[in-house]
């Protein structure tokens, strides 16, 4: 699954949050956006627990010999001392936790994929907002840990609209879209009938039973291509041929698995441009703005750059992001990490051996 050099692999940017750093109830979270794939290649943190959620997107997991994918509403934990590999696609949004303490539900899973319940998935976006204080992080930290399950039962309650019923489908297929199971054979096992069984797919995500089917193979395929050949990619997913994932996968998106690294390193490279073109403008903007400190003169709103002389109005109720860089003590790092520190180094140095894949996070492709 690790792919080495291949562009793509490191994220467009990766942002740090840290609260408590130290304290058995701390938290630290990095925040990935990738242009394309992601790969954390293969770690092993022997000071924290970690937690892998990406909101709305697959995550591919190896962990012993076992290949696993995390659903909609799902994360991956590992706790400490546990070799993993996790690797992420479709420049997805990735979050990765670092934890002292194991959440109730999770004692004694070494490894696994867990349910993330939605005040969960809430509360961990409300960590890494720029304005987020030390005492409210911590509080959302609870409730974070609290809305984490590693039970199907517990899945089902954190997200059924419907029965259920679909939702326990949806989980078991995530594990191994390869899973040939028909839908007569889910519902018997389930004591419900086909119909009621297809109309509760309908109601918890909008299309049929074939359709969710299909489009979890494709999204899971494509976290695994890059780093796999398009035939083992097409077994893992679960195509009784590789002629036939390549029918279906060039159907849904329009180009051939072949293409897909080369266009995911299109869209980093156009990644690339734009964030060297907002940099180039927010240096423009702070030089005008030392300028006009230097002159006398005044700065017009919204214009102040990264020093935050000046900052910018806020916007809907939140703070612009040079305000909200002075209000929690923000500062920006080389190579487009955003730190949200608080006192002291990450953790007081205890993400030592997890920096394998932070310190490669922190360079830009």
């Amino acid at each position: 699954m690790t792919v080495t050099g291949h562009r793509g692999t490191d994220p467009v940017r990766c942002e740090e949050f840290g609260y408590g750093l130290g304290r058995p109830e701390g938290i630290l979270v990095l925040r990935y956006r990738a242009a394309g794939a992601l790969d954390f290649g293969a770690c092993r943190q022997d000071f924290l627990h970690q937690l892998y959620v990406s909101p709305g997107g697959v995550l591919t997991v190896l962990h012993g010999s076992r290949v696993l994918f995390t659903g909609e509403g799902e994360g991956f934990w590992a706790e400490r001392a546990v070799t993993h590999e996790v690797r992420a696609g479709d420049g997805d949004v990735v979050h990765r936790v670092f934890l002292r303490e194991v959440p109730r539900a999770l004692a004694g899973l070494r490894a696994g994929v867990v349910s993330v319940s939605p005040e969960a998935t809430r509360l961990l976006a409300a960590i890494t907002r720029p304005d987020c204080e030390e005492e409210a992080a911590l509080g959302a930290r609870r409730g974070l840990m609290d809305g984490l399950a590693a039970t199907t039962e517990d899945y089902v309650a954190h997200h059924a609209a419907g029965r259920g019923v679909a939702l326990v489908v949806a989980r078991e297929l995530s594990r191994d879209p390869a899973d040939p199971t028909p839908l007569g054979e889910w519902a018997r096992r389930l004591h419900v009938s086909v119909k009621t069984l297809q109309r509760d797919f309908l109601r918890e995500f909008g299309v049929s039973y074939s359709r969710w089917r299909t489009l979890l193979r494709l999204r899971a395929a494509r976290v695994l291509l890059g780093g796999n050949p398009v035939t083992r990619v097409a077994r893992l997913v679960g195509y009784a041929s590789p002629s036939a994932f390549v029918a279906a996968f060039a159907k849904e998106y329009g180009y051939t698995p072949g293409r897909h690294a080369e266009r995911q390193a299109d869209q980093a490279e156009q990644d690339d441009q734009a964030e060297q073109a907002d940099q180039a403008e927010q240096a423009d903007q702070a030089e005008q703005a030392e300028r006009a400190v230097q002159t006398g003169q005044s700065v017009p709103a919204g214009e102040a750059g990264p020093a935050g002389d000046a900052a910018p109005p806020a916007q809907a109720g939140l703070p612009g992001r040079a305000g909200a860089a002075a209000s929690t003590g923000r500062t920006r790092r080389p190579g487009g990490v955003a730190r949200a520190g608080h006192a002291g180094p990450p953790l007081a140095g205890e993400v030592g051996q997890a920096s394998q894949a932070p310190s490669a996070a922190a360079r830009r492709t």
